[in-house]
This record gives C-alpha cells, sequence and structure tokens, in this order.
C-alpha cells in the first residue's frame, strides 16, 4: 500500500532525515550516502496496511505540538499578561512531548530519528531494547 509522497515528506521532516534527494545529501559539502535512509523508505514502501493509519495518527499528534511550540513562541518572553499568568514551562514542556511522540513514530517504522540532524538529542550508535 504505502503512504502518499506528502506523508513520506512529514515522516522524513519529523524523523528529522533530508527532504532532498539522495544524491544531493551532504555532510559539510562532501555527498554521503545513509543505509539508514534507505531503510526508512525501503520501510515507508512496505509499512503494513492496518499500521497506515496509526502512523498517520502520529505524524498529526507531531504536527500538532510543532504548531504549538511555534505558537507558544509569542509567549516566551513574556512571564505575566494583565491577571493571567503564563507557564514559563510551556515551551519545554512542549519539547518533551515532541521528543516522546517523535520516538513513537521511530519505534513505529523501527528506525531510529535521524542522529546526524544538526540537534539530534541522539549521538553514536543507537542501540534499542526489546
Amino acid at each position: 500500500m504505502g503512504f502518499a509522497d506528502i506523508d513520506k515528506a512529514r515522516i522524513r521532516y519529523h524523523l528529522e532525515y533530508p527532504n532532498v534527494a539522495r544524491a544531493t545529501t551532504s555532510i559539510g559539502g562532501v555527498v554521503r550516502n545513509s543505509d539508514v535512509e534507505y531503510v526508512l523508505e525501503a520501510m515507508m514502501e512496505n509499512i503494513l496496511p492496518q499500521a497506515q493509519p496509526l502512523i498517520l495518527r502520529t505524524l498529526d499528534i507531531l504536527d500538532g505540538i510543532e504548531l504549538q511550540m511555534v505558537e507558544a513562541l509569542a509567549r516566551l518572553q513574556a512571564s505575566k499578561a494583565d491577571v493571567v499568568t503564563l507557564n514559563p514551562q510551556e515551551h519545554g514542556a512542549l519539547q518533551g512531548q515532541y521528543a516522546y511522540w517523535q520516538g513513537r513514530l521511530s519505534k513505529q517504522l523501527d528506525i531510529v530519528v535521524n542522529p546526524n540532524a544538526p540537534n539530534s538529542n541522539v549521538r553514536g550508535l543507537n542501540v534499542r531494547r526489546r
């Protein structure tokens, strides 16, 4: 069955893989091939039909959390507005939720979040306990 191209782009985006043709992927100007990227593409093509709605739901959740994070940016500078006190931990809590759901997506596709992404919390060899 597989995913629509837009959903593949959303998966790559939320797992922090580039949405460019593989031949143009580079680190420091040097073209590289990432085995993980090939595995991700294969996983997206071979997803079980009954799992696809679960993954699409997870993508919707990630999109929603990211939107909340963008909306929260306007509130980062204010600690008190009129009689409403804002939550100074809001953005951090949203980031934690995003990381949680990003991990759920990673597990559903059995692929690691891109450890080479500039803002990735993942470093070195990724080993999962099952």
